[in-house]
């Protein structure tokens, strides 16, 4: 079974094996996912299975040794495609537990009649669990090899939540993604892995990501995924692997740890509270990236009235993509009393967006109501999820339309004032932005609710506008140099004056 495939590029390679939880991958891997395109285009009798959706994966490598051979990659599927996991072109499975006389199967079917027969079943099937992944040996750049239990277990070391949520049993799947199966075929092999690229295949939905009919329910429920767009290995089942598979190798540093371009300005202060304008890239706290945050910039401004003091906290949050204005409490009274205003909705909240409308049909809507939840195997994203989510509203206008002006509503039914019967269509609004990249638009959103990632999602995904946010990585926008979304201006009523009080900050693109 050749899977060992010679790659014809003759660009620059990386001296480092490439962050693999990142959306743009090497120009090599690029080169060699095309390939792995191409082939699945011929796989016909494939494609009524893979209209689903299934993540590819690629790693280009050389021969240690024989540097005349020049580069190759291989290639791997998460899961099973036909109930098989070892298709020729494709590396096989770090384990096979798919034989149907193996021991993963037999007990599988026995514990299946022990349930059709209404006995308990539980103990049966977490001892399965734990021995399944017991089987699967893992093997790292250094030589060292560990199961898949031993990983997550040592990983998640001290983290009583998740022992007691999943009785220590790594998420289902856990091994069979791609990156696992390809880096360890390559260390079996002695290779020299160079940098990876995955791929979501979905053939019989369009590029726009709007999703087959017989597929809306499984589209609502999952992760918002696109035809041939890339993504960054999964984190819930892959990162605790790849943390273990990666020593002994030198892996680029992740690119979202680069300095900050941009200076945090103070664009309102008073002896209660202070509003920045954060530059996109800077986390508003501190967090897992090693980056600046907003909180540790303000503290290390000498001569401040926050710089010494004890309590100093954003009352709501920005993405660290996100640039705009950000409000932090200096007591803990205010940031209680302001963070209750947030939840009373009346802070109102303005943000302007370029979007991306080569995918979008139909009239602009002027709000968009789809419940959100947190993606658990798939961290930081979010998901529309109509059984669990968490309500999410967010109203839209095209933001060129009214320029000079806040916000209009209706103070009787929160509606925007234009009537919505007569709002413009995506692709010929008045918002539309003269100099902007072709086939895209700026938006005014107002969120009237706080939802991790709701702007973003509300933009991108079918059921909302269908047009994600320019540079939005995570929800497959346009390529771009940043996160084309700004909060623009704030406005409430003081909690202590009981003034009016409107902050704006002025568009930075």
């Amino acid at each position: 079974m050749t899977v060992l495939h010679p790659l014809p590029y003759r660009g620059e390679l990386p001296e480092k094996f490439t962050y693999p939880f990142c959306y743009k991958p090497h120009p090599a891997a690029v080169m060699a996912a095309e390939e792995v395109k191409r082939y699945l285009d011929g796989r016909g009798e494939w494609q009524e299975e893979l209209r689903q959706g299934k993540m590819f994966g690629v790693l280009c490598l050389t021969i240690p040794g024989q540097p005349e051979a020049g580069l190759f990659f291989i290639a791997a599927y998460s899961g099973l495609i036909a109930g098989r996991n070892d298709h020729e072109f494709f590396v096989p499975p770090v384990f096979d537990s798919q034989s149907h006389d193996g021991r993963f199967k037999t007990d599988e079917r026995r514990i299946s009649a022990l349930s059709r027969a209404g006995r308990p079943t539980r103990d049966y099937s977490i001892a399965l669990q734990r021995w399944l992944f017991a089987q699967y040996n893992i093997m790292n750049g250094a030589g060292d090899s560990a199961t898949v239990l031993d990983i997550f277990r040592n990983y998640y070391s001290g983290n009583k939540a998740y022992q007691t949520k999943s009785h220590g049993i790594p998420p289902a799947g856990a091994g069979d993604c791609c990156a696992p199966k390809l880096l360890q075929y390559a260390f079996l092999h002695g290779y020299r892995p160079l940098c990876m690229a995955e791929f979501w295949y979905a053939p019989d939905s369009p590029q726009d990501g709007r999703p087959h009919p017989a597929l809306l329910t499984r589209q609502h429920m999952a992760s918002l995924r696109r035809h041939l767009h890339y993504y960054p290995a999964c984190s819930g089942k892959c990162r605790p692997i790849l943390d273990f598979m990666l020593r002994g190798i030198e892996v680029e540093d992740n690119p979202q740890e680069k300095a900050v371009a941009g200076v945090l300005e103070t664009v309102y202060e008073d002896e209660w509270m202070i509003v920045v304008d954060k530059p996109a890239g800077m986390p508003s706290v501190p967090g897992k990236v090693d980056v600046r945050d907003v909180v540790s910039v303000l503290r290390d401004r000498q001569g401040t009235a926050y710089a010494d003091t004890d309590f100093l906290k954003p009352v709501h949050r920005l993405d660290m993509a996100t640039s705009g204005l950000l409000l932090l409490a200096k007591t803990e009274d205010i940031y209680k009393a302001m963070q209750a205003m947030f939840a009373r909705r009346e802070v109102k909240k303005e943000y302007v967006a370029v979007v991306s409308t080569a995918s979008a049909d139909g009239r602009l809507k002027d709000s968009i109501s789809l419940p959100l939840a947190p993606d658990f195997m798939n961290r930081p994203c979010q998901k529309v999820d109509f059984v669990n989510g968490k309500e999410a509203i967010t109203l839209v206008k095209p933001y060129d339309e009214y320029p000079d002006s806040k916000p209009c509503y209706n103070s009787t039914d929160s509606k925007p004032c234009y009537n919505s019967t007569d709002s413009p269509t995506l692709d010929k609004a008045p918002g539309r932005n003269s100099s902007a990249p072709k086939n895209t638009m700026r938006l005014k959103l107002s969120p009237l609710t706080g939802r991790t990632h709701q702007l973003r999602l509300h933009c991108a995904h079918p059921e909302g506008l269908n047009a994600p946010i320019v540079g939005d990585e995570l929800y497959s926008g346009a390529p771009a140099d940043r996160l084309y979304l700004h909060c623009r201006h704030l406005e409430f009523i003081h909690p202590i004056t009981g003034r009016q009080t409107d902050i704006s900050s002025p568009v930075p693109f």
